[in-house]
């Protein structure tokens, strides 16, 4: 996976992928980034245009991602935790390197905090 293989480069190191709990939503890949837990949600597209990937993580992905976070952090039973959401853009085109692109803390905990795109 081309996500997983640029988060590696540039340092992370994946814990988990498509991790799911009951009654939670899905994150497509929970890492670290040195001292901090990343919750990562993959968007890939075949087409780079005028609709960016990162515009599919609407409120109410973000809300999903956000509930099956809060499950991940219970079961780390630490309310420290360092943690941020991340979304990783992929745009595939035949006969090319994929075009990836990284967002650090693309959005927060909370809906009132404005996300970065």
């Amino acid at each position: 996976m081309a996500a997983e293989s640029f988060l590696l480069s540039s340092g992370y190191h994946i814990l988990r992928r498509n991790w799911k709990e009951r009654n939670s939503g899905e994150i497509d890949l929970v890492c670290r980034d040195r001292d901090t837990l990343v919750f990562v949600e993959v968007k890939t597209r075949t087409v780079e245009g005028q609709w960016e990937a990162r515009r599919a993580v609407n409120k109410e992905k973000r809300n999903l991602i956000r509930s099956g976070a809060r499950t991940w952090l219970r079961m780390l039973k630490n309310d420290d935790v360092v943690h941020r959401y991340d979304i990783v853009e992929v745009y595939l085109t035949d006969g090319e390197k994929p075009k990836i692109y990284l967002l650090q803390a693309a959005f927060g905990d909370r809906e009132h905090f404005t996300p970065s795109f």
